[in-house]
């Protein structure tokens, strides 16, 4: 290759990951808020649509939001993160794809609301042995140390 790679750092690892979940989440919101500013679902629907968006959503935003939040010592040791961010970022995509694709339907196509809040539980309940693990254990693992780059 001619062209040298650029490796990301462990902060741009993070910084992307926080990235994916946040845009997922607000992605998310904003289709509930334009079905209920549109008129196309009722108040009790649309407070469902956010409970259950808070529900899906909260473990992991959660946690990521407190690594953020915890003031962390900086790790003493190298570490190798690439496989750990791989995983994490994979896990975490096609998680917000899926929350995502599910409220389209309503949204763009012929879905029903209330078929679409049973079906984000079962998707989400059913994809989280996937997302939990890979999402902490990207964040626990001690990264690379400042200045260090990340594979």
């Amino acid at each position: 290759m001619s062209r040298k790679q650029k490796a990301l750092s462990a902060t741009g690892a993070r910084r992307l990951l926080v990235a994916c979940w946040t845009a997922g989440f607000l992605a998310s919101l904003a289709m509930v808020f334009s079905l209920y500013i549109r008129g196309w679902i009722a108040q009790d629907n649309f407070q469902a649509s956010l409970t259950r968006l808070s529900t899906l959503y909260a473990p992991y935003l959660g946690g990521i939001f407190g690594y953020y939040l915890s003031n962390r010592a900086k790790p003493g040791r190298a570490y190798d993160t690439g496989m750990a961010f791989v995983l994490a970022i994979a896990a975490s995509a096609a998680w917000n794809l899926v929350m995502a694709g599910l409220l389209s339907r309503v949204v763009f196509f012929d879905g029903t609301i209330e078929q679409t809040l049973k079906d984000l539980m079962f998707f989400g309940s059913l994809m989280s042995w996937l997302v939990a693990p890979a999402i902490a254990f990207y964040f626990t693992s001690p990264g690379p140390q400042e200045g260090e780059e990340n594979p």
